[in-house]
């Protein structure tokens, strides 16, 4: 099982590592806000990885005088908007659909891609379930916290979510391969880590079971039927 997730995992990052090469570093927005400086003829961060279907707000801090960097563009959304020097300016961004968008001063100089995918959700659930799931093997108790709490395998689902965001974005013949086969492949480790935690846990898991759905997270206190009861 953990070769399994290794395996799975280095394919994720050979994909990413692939499509990703030789373009600046990119920086994830946190809580839908991302702060960029405009100094030196650059943006900083330059490429910035968005959620699709959420809006998001860019706070540029303008450092440079030059007239260059006196106003940002984005052509997309038709937005413009000037920059203060030394002071915070919020602009506000609408929900976008997956793919890239540019901004730029208005001679071009300064330019920066605004990344929208899905993959972003992926990653983040991936590693939130890591951290409650790796404290509760350290802790020899089982994992109910955090989306434990939703869905019984949510790092199988942020597997999914990852590969399936590549297949949208970047569909390839790796991508278009894997996806069905890791499909099979996580559906078969689940039920055997099911089996395997009844084993350790008892009633306790069956009783998690039976409240926690396996992969479509529960948001609420109804019970859920589960996939696996025939």
């Amino acid at each position: 099982m953990i070769m399994i997730n290794l395996l799975g995992m280095l394919l994720i990052a050979l994909i990413a590592w692939w499509f990703w090469i030789y373009k600046p570093q990119a920086v994830m927005a946190a809580k839908n806000l991302v702060t960029v400086i405009a100094d030196n003829g650059t943006y900083e961060p330059s490429r910035i990885p968005l959620l699709a279907d959420q809006d998001t707000t860019l706070r540029f801090i303008r450092k440079d005088a030059s007239p260059c960097a006196e106003a940002v563009v984005f052509g997309d959304f038709d937005i413009s908007e000037e920059l203060p020097l030394n002071k915070r300016k919020d602009v506000h961004l609408p929900a976008m659909e997956t793919g890239e968008y540019t901004f730029a001063c208005q001679m071009q100089m300064y330019r920066g891609t605004l990344i929208v995918n899905k993959i972003v959700l992926g990653f983040f659930l991936l590693a939130s379930a890591w951290n409650v799931l790796h404290g509760a093997q350290q802790a020899g108790v089982l994992a109910t916290s955090g989306w434990y709490a939703s869905m019984r395998h949510p790092q199988y689902v942020a597997f999914v979510l990852i590969m399936f965001g590549f297949l949208l974005q970047w569909p390839t013949i790796p991508t278009l391969v894997m996806f069905p086969v890791l499909l099979v492949v996580y559906l078969r480790l689940s039920k055997v880590e099911e089996q395997q935690a009844i084993e350790q846990f008892g009633d306790q898991y069956i009783q998690y079971r039976q409240s926690t759905p396996a992969f479509i997270p529960k948001f609420g206190t109804q019970q859920e039927t589960n996939i696996y009861e025939q």
